[in-house]
């Protein structure tokens, strides 16, 4: 988590943005692919970066569900939201909500589509929310052993 927030600092610094995380508990451990859990944070962080307007707020909350044997990592941010009619088109492989030719922000579209792979790789899930103008939040399971 800690590498993964280094990796968006910089940007998040550029823009004014504030950056919180919270774990509970502290020492809480997850038994997976570590590279494919930090790609998974390093693209949603960088999501909430790219659009969060300067000023904004992002944040990584982790946590055990341990009646579950899940830990939930969940990035929300304060930026621009997703149309209700967008969402369901935002986990697919180079689907870009702005088609403009001179859009705002650039990108394949493969990002989410890669991180939901590896979610699903893991054995994890993946859920969005958002109000459009005012924020997203991308939530992650994954179970605590990966198997």
């Amino acid at each position: 988590c800690i590498a993964s927030l280094r990796t968006v600092e910089a940007k998040a610094r550029a823009k004014q943005q504030q950056v919180g995380f919270q774990i509970a508990p502290q020492d809480l451990q997850l038994l997976t692919d570590a590279r494919h859990v930090q790609q998974i944070l390093d693209k949603l962080l960088d999501n909430a970066v790219k659009f969060t307007p300067a000023g904004g707020r992002i944040a990584l909350q982790v946590a055990a569900l341990a009646d579950e044997k899940k830990v939930r990592m969940v990035v929300s941010d304060t930026g621009i939201g997703i149309r209700p009619e967008d969402l369901a088109k935002i986990f697919q492989a180079f689907v870009q909500l702005d088609t403009r030719l001179e859009r705002d922000y650039e990108g394949a579209g493969l990002g989410l589509a890669l991180v939901k792979a590896l979610v699903e790789l893991l054995g994890g899930e993946i859920t969005v929310s958002s109000v459009f103008g005012q924020g997203s939040v991308f939530s992650v399971t994954l179970p605590w052993r990966n198997a």
